[in-house]
């Protein structure tokens, strides 16, 4: 559900990244590192499927490539062209010195071979496209790239043929359809903390440590509020135990290294889920795969959609006096750990302060204003990028048919909200900017009623 397919580019695992380059006859390599559900990691994907065809047409003439087979061809090339999925495989991603998505890494053979990471640069062109990255690696070296002999249209039709749409796995017995699934809760919830622990570097000062605090504090509030419906009435105890080994025996978790010249602490995640399961699940129960969340693409939905679906759960889950500082601790989770940079500091940029959340209904409407300032904001780029998922475009939520009255001339009393963060007056070539980030600016847009916001978030995520 959640690799992308591939075309061009060497489809590069943990074991056999460097046996592949050995086996080269490159002079450079040119390694995508990306997470199959990051929109930006899917935006440049068939960009990058571009690249690779361009490295392996130099390596012969177009009559020949359709007689000798992608890997052969690959090989062949003075570029080796590959691709790591960092949610397969997060432990070598973080040994690259990954810590966002999509990174680009390139550098000669001998120095991937050696994993001299300090020697390999990170191509970060804007815009992101097979063109800009042609350009940087010709201003680098003496080859040209020919991207126009394949056409961006060309790859995203080539990437959906054969696809057959993913089968969900089986819905809980009884689920109430108006109700999110608790299972798409418990999978991102899952997903969350393995990226945290195995992709993430932390110090060796417990006391200075903000990301491991960030941690702790969100397992700490999954412990009080995750959603405990039919078989999942052990997973608060064990979100419990987890928080007693983080907050207590951190120091026998992990090993301290050092990393570009910085001392760090690694956490040796296999060993934590050696002895911790959430919820007292196997952690191969997983691959079952998303139940509302399943995308109908590779990497669509999934993941974004269980997180947004796990936020608006924890709002509703919350109390007024603790509404502003739970709704923090999950902000200060994303900003430390959700790896799609650009993702996180637009999504950063909506505007939060004390006087915007005194109680759970506020909580809860700016969660949910949140989720639709990032669905417009991503569903602009996948217009642009013609790689929306046809099945679920992206539009202001709830829709008039899940809830008909949501949507009216609104003549009530709106908080007034202030923020601490003006929103730029001008963006990168390409990128789009934050529209209505505040709630008042949504009613006034899409004339919505609070009131019935609210009681359609009671409904769906009690």
């Amino acid at each position: 559900m959640f690799h992308f397919p591939k075309l061009y580019a060497l489809d590069l695992e943990d074991s056999t990244l460097l046996p592949e380059i050995d086996h080269s006859q490159a002079q450079y390599v040119l390694v995508d590192f990306y997470a199959p559900w990051c929109p930006h990691c899917q935006h440049f994907a068939p960009e990058f499927e571009r690249i690779a065809h361009a490295a392996q047409s130099s390596a012969g003439n177009s009559s020949s490539q359709h007689q000798v087979d992608q890997h052969t061809l690959a090989l062949s090339s003075s570029i080796l062209s590959g691709t790591v999925d960092c949610v397969k495989f997060s432990h070598e991603c973080t040994s690259w010195g990954v810590d966002g998505f999509p990174t680009l890494k390139w550098g000669k053979k001998e120095d991937w071979l050696a994993r001299s990471v300090s020697k390999l640069q990170t191509i970060d062109v804007w815009p992101r496209t097979a063109e800009s990255v042609a350009e940087w690696i010709g201003n680098q070296t003496h080859i040209h790239l020919k991207t126009a002999m394949l056409s961006r249209v060309d790859v995203m039709r080539m990437m959906h043929q054969g696809q057959s749409i993913p089968q969900a796995a089986d819905p809980v017995s009884g689920q109430d359809k108006t109700v999110v699934d608790p299972w798409d809760v418990q999978l991102a919830t899952a997903l969350v903390l393995h990226n945290a622990l195995s992709q993430h570097n932390f110090l060796q000062d417990k006391e200075k440590d903000m990301p491991r605090a960030a941690l702790v504090d969100f397992v700490d509030l999954l412990a009080l509020r995750f959603p405990e419906h039919g078989s999942q009435t052990h997973c608060r105890q064990s979100l419990k135990s987890l928080h007693r080994l983080l907050d207590s025996e951190w120091h026998t978790l992990g090993y301290n290294v050092e990393r570009n010249g910085e001392s760090v602490f690694v956490v040796d995640a296999s060993a934590v889920e050696g002895q911790w399961q959430l919820c007292g699940l196997n952690w191969n129960n997983y691959s079952k795969g998303w139940h509302e969340c399943r995308g109908t693409w590779p990497g669509k939905r999934g993941y974004t959609c269980g997180l947004w679906t796990t936020f608006h759960t924890l709002a509703t889950q919350t109390e007024d006096q603790h509404a502003m500082k739970e709704t923090q601790v999950v902000r200060s989770m994303i900003q430390h750990f959700f790896d799609c940079e650009e993702c996180r500091d637009h999504f950063l940029q909506i505007p939060v302060t004390e006087s915007d959340i005194a109680t759970k209904r506020d909580a809860q409407l700016w969660w949910w204003n949140a989720h639709n300032v990032v669905n417009r904001r991503v569903g602009k780029l996948e217009e642009q990028y013609q790689d929306g998922d046809p099945e679920y475009p992206k539009m202001q939520w709830p829709s008039s048919k899940e809830c008909p009255h949501c949507r009216e001339t609104f003549t009530g009393h709106v908080k007034q909200h202030k923020s601490f963060l003006r929103m730029p007056a001008t963006t990168p070539e390409g990128d789009v900017p934050l529209e209505y980030p505040t709630i008042p600016q949504a009613v006034e847009h899409e004339k919505w009623n609070l009131d019935e916001v609210v009681a359609f978030l009671d409904r769906t995520y009690r």
